[in-house]
């Protein structure tokens, strides 16, 4: 009788353990992909009241995505200057042609390029953290690189990183 009971308690844990290990399985990974873009940008910068610097910009962009096709970006950040280069920090909301949506923050630095009005990116990235329609529940970290003229507001965005949902 004391193995019978010791047979069954073993049984239920294990049962028990690999129903609560399920939907660890079943998430993980299964929807990871690679997200890399290519975006051409524009900013237009100005005064932001709710920036601590009362500085910052509007970023709109189209381009490409190996996974998600066509696709349209807008930002809103602050940015700060600083000695020699700029720092931001805002959201971000990248669209695709068929309306579904990554949205989340983003920040970084630019820093001055060998051309007086061209800034590179620097430690910047995409914390994706939420998304619509395919994309819901979307969460993600994505590198950037780029550059941005600053004169004319001109830029390119290249993004690189994951995104699971």
């Amino acid at each position: 009788m004391v193995i019978l009971q010791a047979l069954t308690r073993n049984i239920i844990s294990a049962i028990l353990s690999a129903i609560l290990m399920l939907p660890t399985v079943l998430l993980a990974d299964s929807t990871s992909r690679p997200l890399k873009a290519s975006v051409e940008t524009h900013e237009q910068p100005g005064f932001r009241a709710d920036c601590p610097s009362k500085f910052g910009g509007t970023t709109t962009g189209i381009g490409k995505s190996t996974h998600m096709g066509k696709v349209s970006l807008k930002a809103i950040d602050c940015i700060t200057p600083m000695e020699d280069h700029f720092i931001f920090e805002g959201t971000f909301t990248l669209t695709m042609a068929n309306g579904d949506t990554v949205t989340g923050l983003y920040k970084g630095a630019f820093v001055p390029a060998d051309d007086q009005s061209r800034y590179n990116l620097r430690d910047a990235k995409f914390e994706i953290s939420s998304g619509t329609g395919r994309f819901s529940g979307a969460r993600g970290i994505a590198e950037l690189k780029g550059d941005q003229d600053i004169a004319t507001g001109k830029g390119k965005i290249e993004i690189d990183g994951t995104v699971s949902y």
